[in-house]
């Protein structure tokens, strides 16, 4: 801990520490037009395209149906559905790794009771990575 973090309360100085030792994220983005673009394609059930970078660097386009935005783990993540049915479950993307999002001016539709639930979402998924839910009962 650093040497003027001993002159704070407690409280204060575990603050003090974490600042000190805080290291932020490194996709150095602004990320805000993105999650507010985002956020309107899912608002009005937008089919998209974007153009997404893998951690190992490769780069495909995906055409998804856009349910939610979530943040986790220090990063905020696109969930969505690929447009062709492929999975019954849906795909996580982090957002600072979508390179170009557009809308492809088609809507698409999904019944209330198949309603994306964030709630239950995050229940069954830890750290963002997907596959057929599955309950830990």
């Amino acid at each position: 801990m650093r040497q003027e973090c001993y002159k704070f309360t407690i409280p204060l100085q575990t603050i003090c520490n974490e600042q000190f030792h805080y290291v932020p994220v490194k996709h150095n983005k602004n990320l805000l037009n993105s999650i507010w673009e985002l956020s309107e394609y899912i608002a009005t059930n937008e089919l998209i395209e974007i153009l997404y970078t893998r951690q190992d660097g490769i780069s495909k386009i995906h055409d998804v149906k856009p349910v939610a935005i979530m943040f986790s783990e220090y990063y905020f993540y696109l969930i969505a559905f690929m447009a062709d049915d492929s999975k019954d479950f849906p795909t996580v993307f982090r957002i600072d790794r979508i390179e170009k999002s557009k809308k492809l001016n088609e809507k698409f539709r999904i019944p209330y009771k198949d309603k994306f639930n964030e709630g239950e979402f995050r229940k069954r998924v830890q750290f963002m990575y997907t596959g057929p839910l599955k309950s830990n009962v």
